[in-house]
């Protein structure tokens, strides 16, 4: 077994490459060469140099002399050792072969030399210069980058397709001060996102267009909402002033007519939105992203259950009959309106009309969900509303009305 000693130091000014026999006792796997010989840090002075260590240096002749330690001095010196003759090195260039060879068997000694806690050889890769634990390490690091890395060349693909197959709808709608000057009115909202997958993320703030029958309405204001993967997440929209846009007015009413008479409304977002989530630590945003989303609105339909809960005549004169009635509503949307304006009625008996009743302030803030008021409960737990109306009755048919 041999050693490769390089050596730089003043020391040894001669040598450009030592070749050190490294002796055994019995077992030519147990070399007596310990940590300290292989030792970096000491000086080669006090890793070789004593009467026992023999070094051959390779001349520029090509020959290898054999040169010993002086250990008094510490210097070397060549001799011609009694016995020996000089040996002829075949060329420089297979010189130059065994001593890489005999470094990659220091190399591979020193690994065992630092596994001989447990006794065995440290498995090796990547051209043996990492163990395998060391490669695995790596390769999970590398994989980590290329991951990440993945998702911010491709995470705008990612987030349009989560904001694509989340489902949006609004639990509850609220429109109240209205002004007919310049179509304005105060909405609210509460909605609902579910069907978010894959990632957790942010959805940021942004404004939306409301549009009806490819016609923009008007804008709405969205704050950040937050969502989780697989769960269904709510959002409060504060009161904000919504205004139609003036040259929608038209399709405004007819909006309006349609959520009155209608029992589904499809109504259409669109907007620029970003999406944020994290992932492995890592915390991205994308912009731009494009917001499309067209959500059915549940509405009045029609109004159609209508139930009296209060008829009085009791203030009735001698020439007028007149008349204070209470009815119970139900409102079977997701919608509120606070301001429904005047309401007319046309009260009939028997197939004949007795004359029309009024509501000057009336307001339908039960939603379906919502319990009755508490006039209404005895007709319906739910969805019931209480209006009340008078007006004098002039029924065309007084005998019917007697």
């Amino acid at each position: 077994h041999w050693a490769i000693f390089c050596s730089g130091k003043a020391t040894f000014p001669c040598l450009k490459r030592s070749i050190i026999p490294m002796f055994t006792s019995g077992n030519q796997n147990e070399p007596l060469l310990n940590d300290a010989l292989l030792s970096d840090s000491a000086t080669p002075a006090q890793n070789f140099m004593t009467p026992a260590t023999h070094m051959f240096e390779a001349s520029q002749s090509g020959e290898l002399n054999e040169v010993a330690g002086d250990e008094e001095s510490g210097g070397i010196y060549s001799s011609s050792m009694p016995g020996k003759k000089k040996k002829k090195a075949s060329s420089s260039d297979s010189t130059d072969a065994e001593l890489t060879s005999l470094a990659d068997e220091v190399d591979q000694w020193r690994r065992r030399q630092a596994n001989n806690s447990t006794g065995k050889t440290p498995k090796a890769c990547m051209c043996g210069t990492l163990t395998r634990i060391q490669c695995g390490l790596v390769t999970m690091i590398v994989m980590a980058v290329l991951g990440v890395s993945g998702v911010f060349v491709g995470g705008p693909k990612i987030a349009k397709s989560e904001l694509d197959n989340s489902d949006v709808s609004f639990t509850q709608l609220s429109m109240s001060n209205p002004s007919m000057d310049d179509y304005s009115f105060d909405v609210a909202a509460e909605v609902l996102i579910g069907n978010v997958s894959p990632l957790d993320g942010t959805i940021g703030a942004m404004d939306v267009d409301l549009y009806y029958k490819d016609t923009k309405l008007g804008t709405l204001s969205m704050p950040a909402i937050d969502v989780k993967a697989g769960k269904n997440n709510y959002k409060s929209i504060d009161t904000q002033r919504f205004n139609v846009v003036e040259t929608a007015y038209d399709v405004w009413d007819d909006f309006s007519a349609a959520m009155l008479n209608d029992k589904i409304v499809n109504w259409v977002l669109k907007g620029t939105a970003s999406v944020s989530s994290t992932l492995m630590g890592v915390t991205m945003t994308f912009k731009d992203i494009p917001f499309y989303k067209e959500i059915p609105l549940t509405c009045f339909d029609g109004l159609n259950d209508v139930q009296m809960s209060v008829f009085d005549l009791t203030q009735s004169t001698d020439d007028d009959v007149i008349v204070d009635m209470s009815i119970c509503i139900e409102n079977p949307s997701d919608i509120s309106i606070q301001d429904l304006g005047s309401l007319y009625f046309g009260v009939h008996y028997d197939g004949a009309y007795m004359g029309n009743v009024t509501s000057e302030t009336s307001s339908m803030m039960i939603t379906r969900d919502d319990a009755s008021d508490p006039e209404c409960t005895a007709i319906g737990p739910k969805a019931y509303n209480i209006i009340n109306m008078n007006g004098k009755l002039s029924p065309a048919d007084k005998n019917k009305a007697d």
